[in-house]
């Protein structure tokens, strides 16, 4: 999808401002500050909402077939 060689010292900045890579940290900072403010309880529904987020868009979908 990015093209990228593993190990050369551009790819962790590359990966870092990707989108995909930012939405995923987004979510998970999201997730942890509901995790912080409502505790296990909120468990349930951040499973939940994961189950029906959509991870890929079917732009992103695509170039991984390419």
């Amino acid at each position: 999808m990015l093209g990228l060689q593993s190990g050369t010292p551009v790819v962790e900045s590359v990966l870092a401002s990707h989108p995909v890579v930012l939405r995923e940290l987004e979510r998970q900072a999201r997730d942890l500050e509901v995790l912080e403010k409502t505790g296990e309880a909120s468990i349930p529904a951040i499973r939940s909402a994961a189950n029906v987020e959509v991870l890929l868009t079917a732009e992103e979908l695509s170039q991984l077939d390419a």
